[in-house]
């Protein structure tokens, strides 16, 4: 800041061509046509990129007013970006650029989600992160069990009957993009939400994809009311209810399965199954 109040002071400051304040030379950071902008407003456009639904973030682009086409080169931009964003920037890159190689043997470690490529004949995924390093069936996640079949592996014991309605719950907070497999949990806003990764448009109540508000009851409703004139999803509900009701119907789901795959399981293990119905969301998750 001082350096930018001296450049103020003796003239040779630069406006910044976002948030149009003045600066000092060494606080701005020039795009490759040559228009210039603060450390500050380069930051938030990685940020926007990394974090929004841009589906090109090989390149920041020029944030001038007058239409340039240019971009940022990677190395001046590396240079201003804190150490987390810098690493979440280039994770963001590498995920992208999977994404769209489309590569056919490519699968995500279930345990730390790492894209990893296993070859078509080979059944295990062996995870090489050094902080997970576990193998894991890759058809369906479970540990390995060669030779027996996904559906032959015996699953009805009560420590694993309880463990995979838990899993069922758990799953049931989080919705999953249908287009790119991104994790989405909605704090707060309408229930038209939007893939942060992607940009996907989906219903976060019925999970499905949507094209506009058009989904949605139209009919003036009071918040959280249920409509009796028709039967489509409502835009404005309470996100910590919607994920409780979606918690309890998974529990149910999955409970059913399990009594109907092996009664005794579930009757021997007479804990309370579950995480809490009413769960806490995390900081940060899809926005309306």
């Amino acid at each position: 800041e001082a350096m930018d109040w001296q450049a103020q002071a003796d003239g040779t400051s630069q406006e910044c061509g976002c948030c149009y304040m003045d600066y000092s030379p060494s606080s701005m950071v020039p795009c490759q046509a040559g228009h210039t902008f603060c450390v500050g407003c380069v930051r938030r456009q990685v940020q926007e990129t990394v974090f929004g639904i841009a589906s090109n973030v090989v390149c920041i682009p020029c944030m001038s007013t007058c239409g340039c086409k240019s971009t940022f080169q990677f190395s001046k931009v590396r240079e201003v970006l804190p150490r987390d964003l810098l690493r979440c920037y280039e994770k963001r890159q590498e995920d992208d650029a999977l994404l769209k190689a489309a590569l056919p043997g490519l699968v995500s470690c279930p345990h730390c989600n790492l894209r990893v490529e296993v070859p078509e004949e080979q059944r295990i995924l062996r995870c090489p992160r050094e902080s997970c390093g576990r193998e894991t069936c890759k058809l369906c996640g479970e540990p390995p069990h060669i030779p027996l079949r996904c559906e032959e592996v015996e699953k009805t014991n009560a420590a694993v009957a309880r463990l995979t309605i838990e899993e069922r719950m758990s799953q049931a907070m989080v919705r999953t993009c249908g287009k790119c497999k991104a994790s989405l949990i909605k704090e707060e806003g309408c229930n038209k939400v939007t893939c942060p990764r992607c940009g996907q448009i989906m219903c976060y109540l019925c999970r499905k994809k949507i094209e506009d508000y058009s989904h949605f009851c139209q009919h003036a409703l009071a918040p959280d009311t249920k409509c009796t004139a028709c039967i489509k999803c409502s835009l404005w509900t309470t996100a910590k209810e919607d994920d409780a009701q979606a918690v309890r119907e998974a529990k149910e789901a999955a409970l059913q399965e399990q009594l109907e795959l092996d009664p005794t399981a579930i009757q021997l293990d007479r804990r309370p199954i579950g995480p809490s119905e009413e769960p806490k969301h995390a900081s940060g998750g899809a926005k309306a």
